[in-house]
């Protein structure tokens, strides 16, 4: 089972230059839903996910972790 590495979202949005508004406005959420999210209090939707990764030009597999596949 894969987990959301919550620390990354924010990391990866500043690496990016980009305002928690900013993103929130392109992704159709509040600010403080992406927060929550960055925060760790809740965990977004798959849809919601996609729509991040693709702001960040990144793919769901860089912001979980889990359990490593051998060779």
């Amino acid at each position: 089972m894969k987990a959301l590495r919550m620390d990354k979202l924010r990391a990866m949005r500043e690496e990016h230059g980009m305002s928690r508004g900013h993103l929130a406005d392109l992704m159709g959420v509040g600010e403080s839903t992406l927060a929550c999210w960055e925060l760790g209090h809740r965990e977004p939707r798959y849809e919601h996910l996609v729509q991040w990764c693709n702001a960040m030009h990144t793919t769901p597999n860089d912001i979980l972790e889990g359990v490593q596949k051998n060779g």
